[in-house]
């Protein structure tokens, strides 16, 4: 599974305070170094895999798409109506 986004949201997303919590990268100048130095936009070659590109959709919505590729129960919205 591949979950990316175009660079410039990238960009946008990682000063998040979410992002800096958890030991992520967190200097928007080290996204193009790291997307030069490294292929993190491709897949396994020969593999079949779930790309999803995060760019304009939301983290709720990009685990929907995961959970019914995988066929892993309710979806999010679901588990989260079911908590209330």
């Amino acid at each position: 599974m591949l979950l990316k986004c175009e660079p410039d949201e990238l960009k946008a997303r990682i000063g998040n305070q979410s992002r800096v919590k958890i030991g992520k990268l967190a200097d928007p100048d080290a996204v193009d170094g790291s997307l030069s130095k490294y292929d993190l936009r491709s897949i396994y070659p020969d593999r079949e895999s779930l790309v999803i590109d995060t760019t304009e959709i939301t983290f709720e919505n990009a685990a929907d798409l995961i959970v019914d590729h995988f066929d892993l129960g309710q979806p999010l919205e679901a588990l989260q109506l079911n908590e209330v």
